[in-house]
């Protein structure tokens, strides 16, 4: 027995190969065996222009309202992080504006600014 290989064995290795050029691109340094597809420059200009619309709404600091994935009202704009609550919490909470109005000026001396004022 040497080392040639019997006709099964090439045509089995050619269709291996055939079949593994057909397959998607694996990112080098891919933590895991997953085949990953890279995405087209459709794609990623969309991306580009939905990251980019953000970032300018960011730094506009206009407050920006969503509703959660579970039904929720999210504030974006306040802080790094949305302020949710759900619909009855809000009602409850824009009912006692007044009060807490008043709560934020009698203890304005103690409350820290985000300017360090």
């Amino acid at each position: 027995m040497g080392t040639e290989k019997s006709n099964g064995d090439r045509l089995a290795a050619r269709s291996w190969a055939r079949l593994r050029s057909q397959w998607p691109q694996v990112r080098p340094g891919a933590r895991y065996n997953v085949f990953m597809v890279e995405p087209t420059a459709e794609e990623l200009k969309a991306r580009i222009a939905e990251l980019e619309q953000k970032l300018t709404s960011r730094r506009s600091k206009n407050l920006e309202f969503r509703v959660s994935e579970k039904g929720g009202v999210s504030v974006y704009g306040l802080g790094r992080f949305p302020v949710t609550l759900y619909y009855e919490q809000w009602t409850r909470l824009l009912g006692a504006v007044d009060e807490l109005r008043a709560f934020i000026d009698e203890n304005k001396h103690r409350l820290k600014t985000k300017d360090g004022e």
